[in-house]
């Protein structure tokens, strides 16, 4: 006979959601399920990651009832609905879910839930400092604009969050779809959870290696799956980050060493990875001729080992994987949307 967990124990779940796969690491296990090709359009762009998310809790639970499938975030919609009706319906979908086996919530306080957030679908920005800006309402106000400059409307619903910094300093903000982050709330509740918190991999990632970047210009790459993500630093101070998909015939190293050299010349940093020093690697430093020591890049996540091969061995550093419990994940399982079987405050953490 199985015994009751200890009264006052409560698990932790921690949760990759990517559009391609969800991660999933429970009791020092950690498993990958795929996520199922979104079908149709107007759906947003994370229903099917939400969707198989909700078909993996299940499983952690109790085998779901045939009578009372998880919901698919990403079925088929009709024609005349827009994205903003297949969000809502999404999260009205998800309300419905049954709520968890009674026999665990008696036994079990709500186990915590911890989901991180892949680059897929969050955008980020450094906010130049502006002494004019005292207050986090102005700096949220400032980012926001910024945004719907870069992506338009569809900036109006995202959920914002600006890391904090010293004065004096760039800061980083992270954008994601507030729907999504609904999404997330109203699965949680439905099958029993606590929601800890939501942040995206790049700010989990650097929090985590930020010990490990030295003073001077620094890159910090997170490459995971197709995707790269580049944080460009000068004395440990953000200036930019950037972003890059890679196609199925892309060169990881090429890709990366171009995001680099592109996002330092746009800071107003000159990075050469073949010489020892650079110069104009700070505002004015190259009318007055001033130079400091080479660049340096480091690169965590899945695909982190495929763009080392493009940099000089002494200049770049493999960090391993972007978050501790994400080393050694396992292969890529068939479960999917569509299957029965079961500190100060970071940018982007938005619970």
């Amino acid at each position: 006979m199985p015994l009751a967990p200890a009264a006052g124990f409560r698990e932790r779940i921690r949760v990759l959601l990517a559009a391609d796969r969800i991660v999933r690491w429970r009791q020092g296990d950690c498993q990958t399920l795929r996520v199922a090709a979104p079908t149709g359009t107007g759906r947003p762009n994370w229903a099917a990651a939400v969707a198989t998310l909700a078909t993996a809790l299940a499983a952690d639970g109790e085998t779901a009832s045939p009578a009372s499938p998880a919901p698919d975030a990403a079925q088929q919609h009709t024609p005349d609905e827009s994205a903003g009706d297949e969000a809502s319906a999404a999260l009205t979908r998800l309300a419905s879910l049954p709520s968890a086996p009674a026999r665990w919530l008696k036994h079990w306080q709500a186990p915590r839930l911890e989901i991180v957030v892949a680059e897929h679908f969050a955008r980020w920005l450094v906010l130049p400092w502006q002494a004019e800006i005292s207050t986090p309402a102005e700096s949220e106000a400032f980012a926001r604009h910024r945004l719907r400059e870069i992506y338009g409307e569809a900036a109006r619903g995202w959920s914002i969050v600006c890391a904090e910094r010293p004065p004096g300093e760039g800061t980083p903000v992270c954008a994601i779809d507030s729907a999504l982050i609904e999404a997330l709330h109203a699965l949680a509740r439905a099958r029993g959870y606590a929601l800890e918190c939501v942040h995206p991999l790049f700010g989990a990632a650097a929090d985590h290696w930020r010990a490990a970047l030295p003073r001077g210009l620094v890159g910090f790459a997170v490459a995971e799956g197709d995707a790269l993500l580049l944080g460009l630093l000068h004395d440990r101070r953000w200036h930019a980050i950037q972003r890059a998909s890679l196609a199925a015939d892309d060169d990881p190293g090429a890709a990366l060493a171009g995001l680099f050299v592109r996002t330092a010349l746009a800071a107003g940093f000159a990075a050469d990875f073949g010489s020892e020093s650079t110069q104009g690697t700070t505002p004015g430093a190259a009318q007055r001729g001033t130079t400091q020591a080479a660049p340096r890049l480091f690169v965590c996540g899945n695909a982190a080992a495929r763009c080392m091969a493009a940099f000089p061995a002494e200049r770049c550093r493999l960090l391993g994987s972007a978050l501790p419990w994400l080393a050694g994940v396992a292969g890529v399982t068939g479960l999917s949307a569509a299957s029965p079987t079961p500190r100060q405050r970071s940018a982007g953490e938005v619970v």
